[in-house]
């Protein structure tokens, strides 16, 4: 079939340097540019969509007690929010805070619907927590007392 095709300049440019770069013909060169975003087009169209399908995981709403701790320390006195801020680890308030500004970041991703967001919220409250807790909780959690395994591999 014989056509007239008006190409934009830089689709025009990407041709030329490509049929330089093959030493093919204009006619040789664009169809087969046609052909392989054809064949790419119909790849994408029949492959199947990715979906994350929510699973029940046996948490019950309600047990989350982060919101808590904030009620909790509203009713400390300032003589005890003192005592509490001297007795905690450097660095730890500001951990706590991180911590906690993450899963309200989770739970916004989660009511908004926002699937795509939920797993980074999830890996960086794990982060956050076993980070706090191998420094600050050892005792209460021995597990994070152990050396790290070594990794499987490296690069």
């Amino acid at each position: 079939m014989r056509t007239t095709v008006t190409l934009d300049p830089e689709v025009a440019d990407r041709l030329r340097r490509e049929m330089q770069r093959t030493g093919r013909s204009f006619k040789a060169t664009l169809n087969g540019a046609l052909r392989e975003g054809l064949a790419r087009r119909r790849a994408a169209a029949s492959a199947p969509p990715f979906v994350v399908e929510p699973r029940a995981m046996g948490i019950e709403y309600g047990l989350d007690d982060s919101h808590d701790g904030f009620v909790l320390a509203r009713q400390l006195t300032p003589e005890q929010r003192e005592e509490l801020h001297r007795a905690l680890p450097p660095g730890f308030l500001e951990r706590d805070a991180e911590i906690h500004e993450t899963a309200t970041g989770l739970e916004l991703a989660a009511h908004r619907r926002q699937a795509d967001l939920v797993p980074f919220y999830v890996h960086k409250l794990t982060e956050g927590c076993v980070g706090c807790h191998s420094r600050h909780a050892r005792t209460r959690f021995p597990a994070f007392a152990r050396a790290p395994a070594p990794a499987a591999h490296a690069h």
